[in-house]
C-alpha cells in the first residue's frame, strides 16, 4: 500500500467525512483487492523481496512528497518490473497535486 498504486487504490475506496480528513473502516479494508502473489515467478519473488529487503527500513515521505520520495519511487520501480508495466511515474507526480493527498486546492 505503500506504492502509487496502493495508494491510489486506497484513495478510490477512502469515505469522505468533515474537513481535511478521510477515513477507512475495517469493512474497507477487507473488501481491498491485493496481489496474489501464488501465481508469480521465483524471479518476481525474488524481486518483490529483495526491494523489501532494500526499504523495509528506509522512511517515507507523507504522501503530499510522493513525487520525490526515493523510497516510494524504488517501490513503483520494483511494482513496474515485476509485474512487467508501463512507467507509471506520471502518475505519482499527479497524485502528489491531489487536493486530498497534499490537503490544497485545484
Amino acid at each position: 500500500m505503500n506504492s502509487t498504486l496502493g495508494l491510489i487504490l486506497l484513495l478510490a475506496h477512502r469515505e469522505e467525512t468533515e474537513g481535511a480528513w478521510i477515513d477507512f473502516k475495517k469493512p474497507i479494508w477487507a473488501k481491498l483487492p491485493v496481489l496474489d502473489i501464488g501465481q508469480s515467478s521465483n524471479d518476481q519473488l525474488e524481486e518483490l523481496s529483495g526491494t523489501y529487503d532494500r526499504v523495509s527500513n528506509k522512511e517515507l515521505k507523507p504522501f503530499s512528497e510522493i513525487s520525490t520520495d526515493k523510497t516510494r519511487i524504488e517501490i513503483d520501480e520494483a511494482i513496474t518490473r515485476m509485474l512487467n508495466l508501463p512507467d507509471f511515474s506520471i502518475l505519482r507526480e499527479l497524485l502528489a497535486k491531489e487536493p486530498v493527498v497534499c490537503l490544497g486546492r485545484l
